[in-house]
């Protein structure tokens, strides 16, 4: 099965800085994994959960942070898998040693 429509909400928060969530997020649901990246330099902020090794959500933020919504959409909408770390740097762009991993407490 496929979906057809992801949840998506974009606002600009403080100067310029654009904040954008879609699909899925911890506030529904307290299985999700979450893979985080931290780009100081660009004053980017970005995670992405996942649920039974399929990306199901994520949150951008940061001024021209949207680079590679749509891939990070059409994985959602074809139930993408990603089956070990090295794999959701994929969905990341960002070297593996840039990301962090947290699970729900």
């Amino acid at each position: 099965m496929r979906y057809h429509d992801v949840p998506e909400y974009s606002s600009k928060i403080f100067s310029e800085q654009t904040i954008t969530q879609f699909g899925l997020s911890p506030e529904y649901r307290n299985d999700l994994t979450m893979v985080r990246s931290i780009e100081p330099e660009k004053k980017w902020y970005r995670a992405l959960w996942f649920r039974e090794d399929k990306l199901v959500g994520g949150l951008l933020i940061g001024k021209g942070n949207r680079a590679g919504k749509r891939r990070y959409l059409d994985a959602i909408k074809a139930k993408t898998r990603s089956p070990n770390r090295n794999a959701k740097r994929c969905f990341t762009g960002t070297p593996t040693s840039n990301l962090r991993r947290a699970t729900p407490g």
